[in-house]
């Protein structure tokens, strides 16, 4: 399609030289062999009507030539737009394929910032210029080519000086383009880490009346950024004014030439008009260019940090799948002398741990801060892998083979409950399809949760009340309710608790709790516990630590 438009423009500009040779001189009709047979084939009479025909050839091609180009770009843009879909999914994709220690090393404002706004930089300002590049790159050249034919010393003289100072202004400023380029880059990161901060404290910000404070931290960044932004864009539209002067300039002097060389310029009406119209069009040919280069070249840091992240991501993406029998859980699971040191840390935060859980039994596991609580929930849970030692289910080690079964047996409570800005029905089943959703699932999680009854009565809506980010409309034994609830949704044969209770009063936490004995028997429960009092129900309590837990 960019060579037929191409093409196009070409025949568009090329059909003025007959349009021009008739309007100057009557007699190039008969003086050139095809006019006159058009002439004569289509039986005009008169010259005027001729010239009138000509005329309208020329408009038509015109018009048709606009057409197609924007039909042209329209198709472009659509594939450019589809790139930033397709490549903003791949990151995604990407991240949540990395394995959970990945994650321990990454600012999830980056992570954001990449795909929600790297992503259409490096489009809008890497490969819809690369592409664009290339149509207006070959329709300059077509131009130029026409030109060539028409009048070759002249044709190079015109390309060769518009193209020279085109080349010596983008050379000289290409460094500082890349370096305005990584500075956007460092300034976009920090809006995104500041905005997440800001509206992840909002409660302290009020407290403390941190308004003025948090604005005067995001106000250098998001001037840097504008900035910056706004310097590309004034760099790529300043050869603009001053070459259009150079170019209505330079036509006038060829003209002077002309006079001075020949003394009648009528002859050369025609060629003149050519390239009047020519440069006319390649004028912002040129500028588009030299704008594509000054986009690509501000957006080169953003190209190759987006490549070597997905190049890593796809080195590093975590091969989710099984290729081992189903697990079963029946009797116990075993912790064997199992270690874990973190990747950043230099000595391991526990080592030489075993422990036996057994099935349909409630365990809590104690220890002062520091001590690896979460730690041993991450390695239950499958998202750490131990150092050392070995995880067994009915003396089945774990291993990536059976990971996916393993976890698909596991209900997760967090010590912070993140619900979306959804209803309850949906943050229950979270991560379900709408029409996938099992009602009676719902309900039965719910009502193991011991929230079903309040839902029911004291919410209009219902099951389909919507709780507000992060269940600000929810009060936290309720938010704890509907996470024990999501837990519970799949039927999992483990429930683990990361000190779920501990940010509750201790009425809801007591409350929260009673929920939680009802359980026993029926699940395999594991709870992190930092106060003795909710643990007194468990069938065995492990104490990671001799140190004294808050009663």
């Amino acid at each position: 399609m960019v060579l037929a438009m191409a093409m196009f423009d070409m025949i568009g500009i090329a059909s003025i030289i007959p349009f021009l040779g008739v309007l100057s001189d009557t007699n190039a009709i008969e003086a050139s062999p095809y006019l006159s047979w058009i002439y004569q084939q289509m039986g005009f009479s008169t010259e005027r009507a001729f010239l009138i025909f000509l005329g309208s050839i020329f408009l038509l091609l015109l018009v048709s030539s606009l057409a197609f180009k924007t039909v042209t770009m329209y198709a472009l843009l659509c594939f450019t737009n589809m790139r930033s879909y397709s490549i903003a999914c791949k990151l995604v994709r990407g991240y949540l394929n990395q394995p959970y220690e990945w994650f321990l090393n990454q600012n999830s404002g980056d992570l954001t910032k990449n795909v929600l706004s790297e992503v259409d930089q490096a489009v809008i300002g890497g490969i819809v210029p690369a592409l664009q590049l290339i149509a207006q790159g070959t329709l300059a050249a077509a131009i130029v080519a026409l030109l060539f034919l028409t009048d070759p010393l002249l044709a190079l003289t015109v390309a060769g000086g518009l193209g020279t100072v085109y080349a010596i202004f983008y050379l000289s400023l290409r460094k500082y383009l890349k370096k305005i380029g990584g500075e956007r880059i460092k300034s976009n990161s920090a809006r995104f880490k500041l905005m997440q901060e800001t509206f992840g404290t909002i409660k302290q910000i009020k407290i403390r009346q941190l308004e003025t404070t948090m604005i005067e931290r995001f106000t250098p960044p998001a001037r840097s950024y504008a900035r910056n932004l706004a310097l590309s864009q004034v760099i790529a539209q300043i050869p603009r004014y001053l070459f259009e002067a150079v170019a209505f300039g330079g036509f006038l002097v060829i003209v002077l030439f002309f006079l001075i060389t020949e003394g009648n310029i009528e002859t050369r009406i025609p060629t003149l008009g050519l390239f009047a119209f020519a440069g006319y069009r390649l004028m912002p040919v040129l500028q588009n260019i030299f704008k594509c280069l000054a986009q690509i070249r501000f957006t080169q840091p953003v190209l190759r940090t987006l490549g070597k992240e997905i190049k890593e991501l796809n080195q590093k993406t975590r091969h989710t799948g099984s290729n081992e029998k189903p697990l079963t859980f029946k009797k116990e699971i075993k912790l064997e002398d199992i270690s874990y040191t973190y990747p950043s840390a230099k000595n391991p935060t526990f080592s030489g741990l075993n422990m036996t859980i057994p099935a349909r039994t409630t365990t809590a596991v104690i220890g002062k801060t520091g001590s690896g609580k979460t730690t041993l929930v991450d390695i239950l849970l499958g998202l750490l892998t131990p150092t050392a030692g070995k995880l067994t289910v009915d003396s089945v080690v774990i291993t990536a083979g059976n990971l996916d079964f393993w976890q698909k047996m596991i209900g997760y409570v967090p010590q912070g409950i993140v619900l979306t800005d959804d209803s309850i029905r949906a943050n229950i089943a979270f991560g379900i399809h709408p029409d996938n959703i099992d009602e009676s699932a719902i309900i039965e999680a719910a009502k193991m949760a011991q929230i079903h009854q309040h839902i029911v009565t004291n919410l209009p809506d219902g099951y389909s009340t919507t709780v507000g980010e992060r269940g600000v409309r929810l009060s936290g034994g309720q938010i704890q309710r509907i996470g024990i609830a999501r837990a519970l949704y799949h039927a999992p044969e483990v429930l683990v608790l990361d000190e779920a209770t501990s940010a509750l009063d201790n009425e809801t936490e007591a409350d929260v709790m009673k929920t939680i004995q009802r359980l026993g028997g029926k699940k395999t429960v594991v709870i992190i516990a930092h106060r003795l009092n909710t643990i007194a129900h468990c069938d065995q309590i492990i104490n990671l630590g001799p140190e004294k837990i808050d009663g």
